[in-house]
């Protein structure tokens, strides 16, 4: 799943994919890999994640080859005019940049707490806002 996800992600940049919204990227991300892995795979939005209280969500589950591949999604933006899906549009800024990397580490918190045996989880975060830049290369070397 892993190199799954880097070759879709390397073709949204190669194409210059632009996403309206972290809807539209999840979207997005779910329908290419459902082309990559057809009928062999179940893509399911926003997954259920029953705990004692309440009901948490992951964004992403894909199952494949008899095993639950987790993914969270994290899109944040700084303000810039776009053309997505034929029209103009102006990307928002989501400040408080210490608030995205925060939510962006709890959501690897929740990944962790959720994944089960023989499963994998993923996180991944897109910006064009390189104040929110995270260095990964400690977590995977």
């Amino acid at each position: 799943m892993k190199k799954i996800l880097i070759d879709i992600m390397k073709s949204f940049g190669d194409e210059n994919t632009i996403f309206c919204s972290e809807a539209d990227f999840q979207f997005c991300l779910a329908w290419k890999i459902k082309e990559k892995l057809g009928n062999r795979a179940e893509v399911i939005l926003e997954y259920p994640q029953p705990t004692e209280k309440k009901i948490n969500y992951i964004d992403l589950c894909v199952i494949y080859d008899g095993k639950k591949h987790f993914i969270e999604l994290k899109y944040k933006t700084k303000k810039k005019e776009v053309y997505c899906h034929g029209v103009k549009l102006e990307l928002k800024t989501h400040a408080a940049q210490d608030n995205g990397r925060y939510d962006f580490c709890a959501d690897i918190q929740r990944l962790e707490k959720y994944t089960e045996k023989g499963s994998s989880s993923y996180a991944i975060l897109l910006t064009n806002d390189n104040t929110l830049s995270i260095s990964i290369s400690s977590f995977f070397p």
